[in-house]
């Protein structure tokens, strides 16, 4: 999942160069517009994964890591700022949603209070939870909607825990924009646009430091 940001511009339908807007300046104003241009867009990834890290839910941490940014290019004309998630492969789910199904065993296995820690991360696997369970055994209750099971576990007399600790499901879906007409819960491509007029404005700033840099070299 990755969003771009070109310096590009169009005139009439016509892909115009930066620097053909500006002709008649001193030609180290080239110069100047790369250098300021590419630190605009250093900074406008800066912001933009400084605000994925602060809003995106904390559970493993993973998902948040997986935000980076990139500047590359070498000339004005294809200098490129990059935002991508990448390296997790609950980026695109979160992002736009999806119903995952089971596919090597009968059912999904979702953890429940029981066996989550506060971050919401499961302590163990079902596998191993279950044949923990060998004193107290546990039970499997029917879901409100056919087809799935709450499963929760017994103490070694014989009660049944309070907390459920799995819930067996054949499908999920995940809330999103392509599945429920939901917002997003991962908010990539919501807070990349949110910050389109800060990049403007910022781009816009460039520019006109780049003019001024090249006045006050022309006066040297």
């Amino acid at each position: 999942m990755v969003a771009r940001l070109d310096f590009t511009l169009k005139r009439r339908g016509r892909v115009v160069r930066p620097e053909d807007l500006f002709k008649g300046l001193d030609q180290s104003f080239g110069k100047f517009l790369f250098r300021n241009m590419r630190e605009s867009f250093i900074r406008d990834g800066d912001e933009f994964v400084g605000e994925m890290v602060a809003t995106v839910p904390v559970r493993t941490g993973q998902l948040r890591r997986s935000v980076t940014r990139k500047v590359s290019g070498s000339r004005i004309d294809d200098l490129k700022l990059s935002a991508a998630s990448r390296g997790h492969p609950g980026a695109l789910v979160q992002e736009h949603g999806a119903v995952i199904r089971a596919r090597r065993a009968k059912y999904l296995t979702i953890p429940g209070p029981a066996v989550k820690t506060s971050a919401g991360v499961a302590r163990t696997s079902f596998k191993s939870w279950i044949s923990q369970q060998r004193r107290g055994g546990y039970v499997m209750l029917p879901t409100k909607k056919p087809g799935g099971w709450v499963v929760i576990g017994k103490t070694p007399t014989g009660k049944l825990k309070k907390l459920h600790a799995w819930v067996l499901k054949k499908e999920v879906t995940i809330p999103g924009p392509d599945t429920t007409g939901t917002k997003s819960n991962f908010g990539f491509m919501d807070t990349w646009d949110r910050y389109e007029d800060a990049r403007l404005q910022r781009g816009l700033k460039a520019i006109v430091k780049s003019i001024r840099d090249t006045m006050v070299e022309g006066k040297r």
